[in-house]
């Protein structure tokens, strides 16, 4: 392998699929090799990040194999990356810089889709894109509709919005569990 570690073919599928199998986020097929430090008297893990194409060369995966790991591989790494499909020419696209922006254009077929519920876009807005079923939606409606609280001569709804994803923290609840676990000690 390019670090200089050696992997047969059965060891490498077998460890290609429990990598890919421990969880449902892991994408990266990277050296398991432990490293003596026979000065500090220590081990560590290689840790080197192996190319998939080598990585399904040497564990001579079939062409279903292939297309199922690769799929596989695909799939986590556009969840990791926040790569999201546009509803309109199914291309990929990534967020802008602005976390708090749910607008997103396809750069393919220039449309606006709404980064949260991957529906195209409704609203004249940057933030709510107009569509009924999706989560922001739900959020600007507790808002518009909350009871307000008064503070310092100020009307002010009694929770706020997070401002990068717009969920809207249990506060009351967050606190009635941190002292439930605080007394019952």
């Amino acid at each position: 392998m390019p670090c200089g570690h050696a992997i047969g073919c059965y060891t490498m599928f077998e460890y290609m699929k429990s990598v890919l199998n421990r969880d449902m986020y892991s994408y990266k097929i990277l050296c398991p090799a432990v490293i003596e430090d026979k000065i500090k008297t220590t081990y560590t893990i290689c840790g080197k990040e192996w190319d998939w194409q080598l990585v399904a060369a040497v564990a001579d995966l079939n062409e279903n194999e292939y297309t199922q790991y690769t799929d596989i591989i695909t799939n986590r790494f556009m969840e990791a990356k926040e790569i999201k499909t546009c509803p309109s020419c199914l291309g990929k696209c990534i967020r802008g810089k602005y976390l708090n922006v749910f607008r997103t254009k396809c750069l393919g077929c220039n449309s606006d889709f709404c980064w949260a519920c991957e529906q195209p876009w409704q609203s004249e807005g940057q933030q709510i894109c107009g569509n009924q079923n999706c989560p922001l939606w739900e959020t600007q409606k507790l808002l518009e509709t909350c009871d307000l609280k008064v503070s310092s001569d100020v009307k002010m709804p009694p929770f706020r919005a997070c401002p990068a994803c717009l969920s809207v923290p249990m506060y009351f609840f967050a606190i009635f569990i941190l002292l439930f676990f605080f007394f019952a000690k």
